[in-house]
């Protein structure tokens, strides 16, 4: 009987193990997400930046 409550303990905190591991996942996926859209658009900037120094020059 107690060994059965220790497989059950044990399969529960593998499923929460592994649900908190996907959770963080998704979250570090989504924040480098952003961080690759925020570089994109920093890059688009300095791109214009740079040509409207070419037709000024």
């Amino acid at each position: 009987m107690e060994m059965e409550i220790y497989l059950w303990a044990a399969m529960f905190y593998i499923v929460v193990f592994i649900g908190i591991i996907s959770i963080v996942g998704m979250v570090v996926n989504r924040s480098a997400q952003g961080t690759h859209e925020r570089i994109d658009q920093l890059q688009q900037q300095v791109r214009k930046l740079e040509e409207e120094l070419k037709k000024k020059s």
